[in-house]
């Protein structure tokens, strides 16, 4: 099962090629068409938005694709309406920057994540590019789509690597991605 949370966003992605593949647990970018298509065919996929439960007629879309395996769901990412261990990946695509309690959204991921799971995705971080900096506060965090405090790539590296097994992490512009590995081991504490 793979977890989106702030997933209204990811329409607007570009489409990219496959970005998981591990054995019986795919996920792929969303993108349009045929990317998008594919995420949904190849697993069961819970969606969860805080703010409006359906954005852009997304159920409608999954009910034209005929796409059965997908439940839709409002709720906040700080209090995952999910057992533990209930996912094989969480990604979240741009939506880090704008959950408002991230300390609680850290804690939920890596709860409902399965022991081998991966968290990945991507959001904007402070302190990489300037340009982007000035836009965040005086413009997105004004409209509310931006909620401080914010990481750094540097910041960021630490808290994954402090929770995962193994976490591989980038950064364009004012934006990082990263892929972090829970431990296999049941009986790892979380930090």
């Amino acid at each position: 099962r793979c977890l989106l949370p702030g997933w209204e966003s990811l329409s607007e992605s570009p489409k990219m090629p496959k970005l998981l593949d591990r054995g019986n647990s795919r996920a792929y970018y969303f993108g349009r068409r045929t990317a998008e298509k594919r995420l949904f065919i190849e697993q069961k996929v819970s969606l969860i938005n805080y703010s409006v439960p359906n954005p852009g007629g997304r159920l409608e879309k999954a009910d034209r694709l005929h796409l059965k395996n997908v439940t839709f769901r409002q709720g906040d990412v700080g209090a995952l309406p999910f057992t533990d261990g209930a996912f094989d990946i969480v990604l979240s695509l741009n939506g880090f920057h704008a959950f408002p309690d991230k300390e609680a959204a850290y804690r939920e991921v890596f709860r409902v994540l399965r022991p081998g799971g991966i968290f990945c995705g991507c959001f904007y971080v402070k302190g990489e590019q300037r340009r982007t900096d000035w836009f965040v506060r005086h413009v997105y965090e004004g409209m509310g789509f931006f909620t401080p405090p914010y990481e750094t790539a540097f910041r960021l590296k630490k808290r994954l690597e402090k929770r995962y097994a193994t976490v591989t992490l980038g950064t364009v512009k004012g934006m990082a991605w990263f892929a972090a590995g829970k431990q296999n081991k049941e009986n790892r504490e979380e930090p």
